[in-house]
Protein backbone atom coordinates (compact mmCIF):
# COMPACT_ATOMS: atom_id res chain seq x y z
CA UNK A 1 0.00 0.00 0.00
CA UNK A 2 2.61 2.25 0.94
CA UNK A 3 4.46 1.79 -2.25
CA UNK A 4 1.61 2.74 -4.21
CA UNK A 5 0.92 5.74 -2.27
CA UNK A 6 4.83 6.43 -3.08
CA UNK A 7 4.39 5.94 -6.46
CA UNK A 8 1.26 7.65 -7.35
CA UNK A 9 3.00 10.41 -5.68
CA UNK A 10 6.18 10.21 -7.95
CA UNK A 11 3.81 10.48 -10.68
CA UNK A 12 1.77 13.58 -9.69
CA UNK A 13 4.80 15.36 -9.36
CA UNK A 14 6.43 14.21 -12.50
CA UNK A 15 3.24 15.37 -14.22
CA UNK A 16 3.29 18.72 -12.46
CA UNK A 17 7.11 19.37 -13.23
CA UNK A 18 6.56 18.37 -17.18
CA UNK A 19 3.41 20.95 -17.44
CA UNK A 20 4.69 23.20 -15.24
CA UNK A 21 8.39 23.67 -17.11
CA UNK A 22 9.61 26.21 -18.76
CA UNK A 23 13.17 26.38 -21.03
CA UNK A 24 15.28 29.04 -19.71
CA UNK A 25 16.91 31.33 -22.04
CA UNK A 26 19.82 33.97 -21.69
CA UNK A 27 19.44 36.81 -23.50
CA UNK A 28 22.92 37.59 -22.89
CA UNK A 29 24.68 34.96 -24.99
CA UNK A 30 24.40 35.45 -28.80
CA UNK A 31 23.27 32.46 -30.06
CA UNK A 32 20.53 32.27 -27.70
CA UNK A 33 19.28 36.24 -28.48
CA UNK A 34 19.34 35.31 -31.96
CA UNK A 35 16.88 31.79 -30.89
CA UNK A 36 14.93 34.69 -29.18
CA UNK A 37 14.42 36.15 -32.49
CA UNK A 38 13.83 32.50 -34.20
CA UNK A 39 11.19 31.95 -31.95
CA UNK A 40 9.50 35.14 -31.77
CA UNK A 41 9.80 35.13 -35.86
CA UNK A 42 8.19 31.77 -36.34
CA UNK A 43 5.81 32.61 -34.42
CA UNK A 44 4.19 35.53 -35.75
CA UNK A 45 4.80 33.54 -39.04
CA UNK A 46 0.60 34.85 -40.65
CA UNK A 47 -0.87 35.40 -44.15
CA UNK A 48 0.37 38.77 -45.21
CA UNK A 49 3.83 37.77 -44.30
CA UNK A 50 4.00 35.73 -47.09
CA UNK A 51 4.75 31.81 -47.53
CA UNK A 52 8.86 32.91 -46.51
CA UNK A 53 7.68 34.51 -43.86
CA UNK A 54 10.06 37.21 -45.02
CA UNK A 55 7.90 40.13 -45.43
CA UNK A 56 7.88 39.32 -41.18
CA UNK A 57 8.76 43.36 -40.04
CA UNK A 58 10.95 41.96 -37.19
CA UNK A 59 13.08 39.80 -39.57
CA UNK A 60 14.89 43.45 -39.52
CA UNK A 61 15.62 43.23 -36.06
CA UNK A 62 17.68 40.04 -35.88
CA UNK A 63 19.40 41.34 -39.62
CA UNK A 64 20.15 44.51 -36.70
CA UNK A 65 21.93 42.36 -33.99
CA UNK A 66 23.71 40.21 -36.63
CA UNK A 67 25.32 43.52 -37.97
CA UNK A 68 26.06 44.07 -34.44
CA UNK A 69 28.23 41.00 -33.85
CA UNK A 70 30.12 41.47 -36.57
CA UNK A 71 30.98 44.78 -36.89
CA UNK A 72 31.59 44.08 -32.70
CA UNK A 73 29.33 46.56 -31.28
CA UNK A 74 27.67 43.70 -29.11
CA UNK A 75 31.55 43.69 -27.71
CA UNK A 76 31.30 39.95 -27.34
CA UNK A 77 33.07 38.38 -24.43
CA UNK A 78 35.01 35.08 -25.75
CA UNK A 79 32.81 35.41 -28.74
CA UNK A 80 29.76 34.39 -27.24
CA UNK A 81 28.58 36.67 -24.66
CA UNK A 82 26.80 39.98 -25.46
CA UNK A 83 28.34 42.42 -22.89
CA UNK A 84 26.32 44.39 -20.53
CA UNK A 85 28.34 47.56 -21.20
CA UNK A 86 27.28 47.20 -24.83
CA UNK A 87 25.14 50.38 -25.75
CA UNK A 88 24.08 47.74 -28.50
CA UNK A 89 23.44 44.90 -27.22
CA UNK A 90 21.40 46.75 -24.61
CA UNK A 91 19.03 48.51 -26.55
CA UNK A 92 18.67 45.68 -28.28
CA UNK A 93 17.42 43.99 -25.31
CA UNK A 94 14.00 46.13 -25.64
CA UNK A 95 13.55 45.17 -29.17
CA UNK A 96 13.86 41.60 -28.48
CA UNK A 97 13.65 40.36 -24.98
CA UNK A 98 10.54 42.70 -24.41
CA UNK A 99 8.48 41.73 -27.70
CA UNK A 100 9.07 38.56 -26.84
CA UNK A 101 8.06 38.43 -23.29
CA UNK A 102 4.81 40.36 -24.46
CA UNK A 103 4.09 37.86 -27.33
CA UNK A 104 4.42 35.35 -24.70
CA UNK A 105 1.83 36.44 -22.36
CA UNK A 106 -0.54 36.70 -25.16
CA UNK A 107 0.01 33.13 -25.97
CA UNK A 108 1.68 33.92 -29.28
CA UNK A 109 4.99 32.08 -27.92
CA UNK A 110 3.13 29.05 -26.50
CA UNK A 111 5.91 27.14 -24.73
CA UNK A 112 7.03 28.92 -21.57
CA UNK A 113 10.18 30.70 -21.35
CA UNK A 114 12.35 32.13 -18.65
CA UNK A 115 14.75 34.50 -18.76
CA UNK A 116 18.31 34.56 -17.14
CA UNK A 117 17.70 37.82 -14.85
CA UNK A 118 21.40 39.42 -13.92
CA UNK A 119 20.50 41.84 -11.38
CA UNK A 120 20.11 45.13 -13.45
CA UNK A 121 16.45 45.74 -13.40
CA UNK A 122 16.66 47.68 -16.30
CA UNK A 123 16.58 44.08 -17.75
CA UNK A 124 13.50 42.74 -16.91
CA UNK A 125 12.50 39.69 -17.46
CA UNK A 126 9.28 38.74 -16.67
CA UNK A 127 5.91 40.81 -17.69
CA UNK A 128 4.70 42.58 -14.42
CA UNK A 129 8.00 43.90 -13.95
CA UNK A 130 8.40 45.40 -17.29
CA UNK A 131 7.53 48.82 -17.69
CA UNK A 132 3.69 49.00 -18.34
CA UNK A 133 3.22 51.77 -21.13
CA UNK A 134 6.15 50.03 -22.91
CA UNK A 135 4.33 46.28 -22.74
CA UNK A 136 1.05 47.67 -23.43
CA UNK A 137 2.41 49.28 -26.91
CA UNK A 138 3.91 46.05 -27.81
CA UNK A 139 0.41 44.10 -26.53
CA UNK A 140 -1.21 46.30 -29.48
CA UNK A 141 1.00 45.36 -32.08
CA UNK A 142 1.00 41.44 -30.91
CA UNK A 143 -2.86 41.83 -30.43
CA UNK A 144 -3.47 43.12 -34.17
CA UNK A 145 -1.35 40.21 -35.29
CA UNK A 146 -3.85 37.61 -33.61
CA UNK A 147 -6.97 39.50 -34.93
CA UNK A 148 -5.44 39.61 -38.65
CA UNK A 149 -4.05 35.85 -38.57
CA UNK A 150 -6.31 34.30 -41.58
CA UNK A 151 -6.43 37.63 -43.38
CA UNK A 152 -5.30 38.08 -47.44
CA UNK A 153 -2.64 40.65 -47.82
CA UNK A 154 -3.55 44.16 -48.65
CA UNK A 155 -1.67 47.41 -48.68
CA UNK A 156 -3.94 48.60 -46.02
CA UNK A 157 -3.41 45.49 -43.44
CA UNK A 158 -0.02 45.94 -44.16
CA UNK A 159 0.54 49.56 -43.17
CA UNK A 160 -1.87 49.22 -39.92
CA UNK A 161 0.87 46.25 -39.27
CA UNK A 162 3.64 48.37 -39.54
CA UNK A 163 2.32 51.31 -37.54
CA UNK A 164 1.79 48.81 -34.70
CA UNK A 165 5.03 47.65 -34.97
CA UNK A 166 6.67 51.10 -35.18
CA UNK A 167 4.76 52.02 -32.31
CA UNK A 168 6.34 49.83 -30.41
CA UNK A 169 9.78 49.89 -31.70
CA UNK A 170 10.07 53.33 -31.17
CA UNK A 171 8.86 53.10 -27.71
CA UNK A 172 11.17 50.85 -26.88
CA UNK A 173 13.98 52.77 -28.73
CA UNK A 174 13.27 56.58 -26.54
CA UNK A 175 13.11 54.05 -23.05
CA UNK A 176 16.37 53.17 -24.24
CA UNK A 177 17.81 55.86 -24.92
CA UNK A 178 16.99 57.19 -21.43
CA UNK A 179 18.14 54.40 -19.39
CA UNK A 180 21.27 53.41 -21.18
CA UNK A 181 22.90 56.97 -21.66
CA UNK A 182 25.94 55.79 -19.28
CA UNK A 183 27.09 53.04 -21.90
CA UNK A 184 27.76 55.09 -23.94
CA UNK A 185 30.82 55.80 -22.10
CA UNK A 186 32.39 52.74 -23.47
CA UNK A 187 32.41 54.26 -26.94
CA UNK A 188 34.24 56.46 -29.22
CA UNK A 189 33.50 60.04 -29.68
CA UNK A 190 33.16 59.25 -33.03
CA UNK A 191 30.62 56.03 -32.37
CA UNK A 192 28.48 57.86 -30.14
CA UNK A 193 28.15 60.18 -32.63
CA UNK A 194 26.89 57.24 -34.92
CA UNK A 195 25.07 55.39 -32.14
CA UNK A 196 22.57 58.54 -31.26
CA UNK A 197 22.74 59.31 -35.19
CA UNK A 198 21.31 55.84 -35.87
CA UNK A 199 18.44 56.12 -33.09
CA UNK A 200 17.22 59.26 -34.85
CA UNK A 201 17.49 57.96 -38.42
CA UNK A 202 15.41 55.53 -37.03
CA UNK A 203 12.62 58.33 -35.85
CA UNK A 204 13.14 59.33 -39.33
CA UNK A 205 12.30 56.14 -41.03
CA UNK A 206 9.12 55.22 -38.77
CA UNK A 207 7.46 58.39 -40.14
CA UNK A 208 7.12 57.11 -43.45
CA UNK A 209 6.26 53.55 -42.09
CA UNK A 210 9.08 51.71 -43.66
CA UNK A 211 8.93 48.17 -43.67
CA UNK A 212 11.49 46.41 -41.64
CA UNK A 213 11.20 43.03 -43.56
CA UNK A 214 14.21 41.44 -44.66
CA UNK A 215 14.45 42.37 -48.54
CA UNK A 216 14.23 46.39 -47.33
CA UNK A 217 16.58 45.87 -44.07
CA UNK A 218 19.58 43.92 -45.47
CA UNK A 219 20.47 46.47 -48.16
CA UNK A 220 20.83 49.01 -45.29
CA UNK A 221 23.21 47.06 -42.79
CA UNK A 222 25.48 45.75 -46.06
CA UNK A 223 26.02 49.61 -46.66
CA UNK A 224 26.34 50.31 -42.79
CA UNK A 225 29.71 50.51 -41.18
CA UNK A 226 31.65 47.27 -41.32
CA UNK A 227 33.61 47.95 -37.55
CA UNK A 228 32.65 50.89 -34.62
CA UNK A 229 34.52 54.11 -35.10
CA UNK A 230 36.81 55.48 -33.17
CA UNK A 231 38.70 58.44 -32.38
CA UNK A 232 41.41 57.92 -35.45
CA UNK A 233 38.31 58.07 -37.91
CA UNK A 234 38.18 61.92 -39.95
CA UNK A 235 35.12 62.46 -41.82
CA UNK A 236 34.17 62.36 -44.54
CA UNK A 237 36.62 59.58 -45.40
CA UNK A 238 36.74 56.75 -43.62
CA UNK A 239 39.33 54.25 -43.77
CA UNK A 240 38.57 50.61 -44.99
CA UNK A 241 34.88 51.58 -46.07
CA UNK A 242 33.73 51.49 -50.08
CA UNK A 243 31.89 54.72 -51.12
CA UNK A 244 28.43 53.06 -49.90
CA UNK A 245 29.50 52.89 -46.46
CA UNK A 246 31.07 56.23 -46.36
CA UNK A 247 27.91 57.70 -47.63
CA UNK A 248 25.57 55.28 -44.78
CA UNK A 249 27.90 56.46 -41.95
CA UNK A 250 27.99 60.14 -43.17
CA UNK A 251 24.42 60.19 -43.31
CA UNK A 252 24.04 58.99 -40.20
CA UNK A 253 26.44 61.18 -38.52
CA UNK A 254 24.97 64.26 -39.94
CA UNK A 255 21.75 63.22 -38.86
CA UNK A 256 23.02 63.30 -35.37
CA UNK A 257 24.32 66.73 -36.21
CA UNK A 258 20.66 67.92 -37.31
CA UNK A 259 19.99 66.31 -33.62
CA UNK A 260 21.44 68.19 -31.72
CA UNK A 261 20.05 71.23 -32.81
CA UNK A 262 16.78 70.33 -31.09
CA UNK A 263 14.95 73.40 -32.64
CA UNK A 264 15.73 72.66 -36.30
CA UNK A 265 15.17 68.76 -35.88
CA UNK A 266 11.88 69.26 -34.58
CA UNK A 267 11.02 71.81 -37.27
CA UNK A 268 12.80 69.30 -39.55
CA UNK A 269 10.49 66.14 -37.95
CA UNK A 270 7.48 67.84 -38.20
CA UNK A 271 7.76 69.11 -41.66
CA UNK A 272 8.57 65.30 -42.46
CA UNK A 273 5.33 64.32 -40.87
CA UNK A 274 3.37 66.47 -42.21
CA UNK A 275 4.41 65.19 -45.56
CA UNK A 276 4.02 61.82 -45.05
CA UNK A 277 0.17 62.56 -44.15
CA UNK A 278 -0.13 62.50 -47.81
CA UNK A 279 -0.10 58.68 -48.96
CA UNK A 280 1.40 60.04 -52.20
CA UNK A 281 4.34 61.54 -50.74
CA UNK A 282 4.57 59.22 -47.93
CA UNK A 283 4.90 56.17 -50.86
CA UNK A 284 7.06 58.46 -53.60
CA UNK A 285 9.63 59.04 -49.51
CA UNK A 286 9.76 55.42 -48.95
CA UNK A 287 10.43 54.38 -52.57
CA UNK A 288 12.88 57.15 -52.80
CA UNK A 289 14.35 56.08 -49.50
CA UNK A 290 14.63 52.88 -50.74
CA UNK A 291 16.44 53.53 -53.68
CA UNK A 292 18.90 55.45 -51.36
CA UNK A 293 19.81 52.00 -49.75
CA UNK A 294 20.74 50.48 -52.88
CA UNK A 295 22.30 53.60 -54.72
CA UNK A 296 23.32 56.11 -52.35
CA UNK A 297 24.57 58.84 -54.12
CA UNK A 298 24.55 61.50 -51.30
CA UNK A 299 23.64 62.19 -47.82
CA UNK A 300 20.10 60.84 -46.52
CA UNK A 301 19.67 64.56 -45.34
CA UNK A 302 20.50 66.09 -48.36
CA UNK A 303 17.83 63.46 -50.31
CA UNK A 304 15.59 64.31 -47.30
CA UNK A 305 15.65 67.77 -47.70
CA UNK A 306 15.47 67.65 -51.48
CA UNK A 307 12.10 65.00 -50.94
CA UNK A 308 10.39 67.78 -48.45
CA UNK A 309 10.87 70.46 -51.20
CA UNK A 310 8.92 68.15 -53.96
CA UNK A 311 5.47 68.35 -54.26
CA UNK A 312 4.57 64.35 -55.05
Amino acid sequence: MLNKIILIFFLINNIFLIVNSSTKLNPWVYEERIKIYDILINSTKIEIFGEDNLNNCLQGFKIQLEWQKTTGRSMLIDNSNISVNSWWGSMNYYQSVIPFISAMNLGIIEQPFEFVNIGDNRFCTIYSECDKELMETWDKYFQFLIKIKDEKYSYELQQQTLKYNWDGHMKSINIGLKLFNDKLNYLSKNEINFSTGFAHFVDIISLINFNTNYSQILPIFHSLPPRMLTNSDYPPIFKGFTRTQNFYTLSVLSINELYENQKLWNYFLKLLKTKTENEKCRNFINQEIINFTKYPESTLIKLLIKLLLNNC
